[in-house]
């Protein structure tokens, strides 16, 4: 099933929000209110959303943007996040020499990077998410096991 222009609308507002952050959350009475749309129409939209894996709604009116929906949202508008991603793995690479035994610090290759640590956790964050690298207690990142 694919979503209506509506739809996709609602999760570009969400993606806008969160900074395309797949761990940060928005409020769904904050997105109902600046979409102008009935709270009905906007749990419905939600609701889809939700069905679809593009949103996970969590208690208490929160909701966060899922791996899929920030995918959905950049489709192939993401060179420069692309470009950003690659050089975070290939630097993964060379550090770890391909070994997946090896963990890094993950301050210490923001540092490397020349990166803020919430930079690097977005990046790594979505690179966990296409089960390119596996995060460890937030301290640590390695190659996955294979």
């Amino acid at each position: 099933m694919s979503i209506t222009q509506q739809d996709r609308a609602v999760l570009e507002s969400i993606y806008r929000k969160v900074l395309g952050r797949e761990k940060r959350y928005f409020s769904v009475d904050e997105v109902a209110r600046e979409s102008g749309r009935c709270p009905d129409e906007i749990n419905e939209i939600l609701r889809v959303l939700s069905d679809e894996e593009f949103v996970e709604i969590k208690p208490f009116k929160m909701g966060r943007i899922t791996h899929k929906g920030v995918l959905e949202v950049e489709g192939e508008n993401k060179p420069e996040k692309e470009g950003i991603r690659q050089s975070v793995m290939s630097k993964i690479k060379e550090l770890t020499s391909g070994d997946s035994s090896v963990y890094l610090n993950i301050d210490a290759l923001a540092g490397e990077m020349k990166m803020m640590r919430y930079e690097m956790f977005d990046v790594l964050n979505f690179l966990q998410g296409e089960g390119l690298v596996k995060i460890h207690s937030r301290m640590s990142v390695s190659l996955p096991a294979e």
